[in-house]
């Protein structure tokens, strides 16, 4: 399919302090928003032709996601440790029409709401001038609802879901020098 229009607006702020106090290294929140409208079909497709509108298949999709982050980081021994916590509320709609169906508006996305809330650690730990350890553990509940209904889902369907990471990682400078190149990360 082909794109009608695709609007998109975007709001994001941060705030970033450093060197609070001797213990306190650095304080960090965002939020943000962002939304989408997207409207598409097939006017010029060969699947369009001869058909009793312009189109055989248009999908209108509306997107919306709004979240935060507040994380701060503290000196810990040799290393600094940092944690935190997010959030963001997505929601998303795709009506579809096709000729197959006679153009009757059906919920692709049925009006779905997915929020998601993390919490986050890691400890970052010099271990020379180039060289820095880097471990984490991240655990996040997500939650998605259906807010209407199509032919796979009822609508107030919820479904709960609940994920815990860690990530430890080597990382270093590539290049000597002068030169401000790119950093190398492992991480599993």
């Amino acid at each position: 399919m082909d794109v009608d229009y695709d609007r998109t607006q975007r709001l994001d702020w941060n705030l970033t302090v450093r060197e609070v106090s001797a213990v306190v290294r650095e304080l960090k929140a965002q939020a943000y928003w962002d939304g989408v409208r997207h409207l598409m079909d097939d006017r010029l497709r060969q699947s369009a032709a001869g058909k009793a509108r312009y189109y055989s298949m248009q999908t209108d999709a509306t997107t919306q996601v709004v979240g935060g982050r507040l994380q701060a980081g503290l000196a810990a021994g040799p290393g600094t440790l940092r944690g935190g916590v997010d959030y963001y509320n997505r929601t998303w709609e795709a009506k579809n029409r096709l000729a197959g169906s006679s153009y009757v508006e059906t919920g692709m996305v049925p009006d779905v709401s997915v929020d998601n809330g993390g919490l986050f650690v890691d400890y970052e730990l010099p271990l020379s001038e180039r060289h820095r350890a880097k471990a984490g553990v991240r655990v996040d509940v997500t939650w998605a609802q259906a807010h209407a209904a199509n032919g796979l889902v009822v609508a107030g369907t919820t479904r709960r879901f609940g994920e815990a990471s860690a990530s430890p990682q080597s990382i270093g400078n590539l290049f000597r020098g002068r030169f401000k190149g790119p950093k190398g990360v492992w991480a599993q």
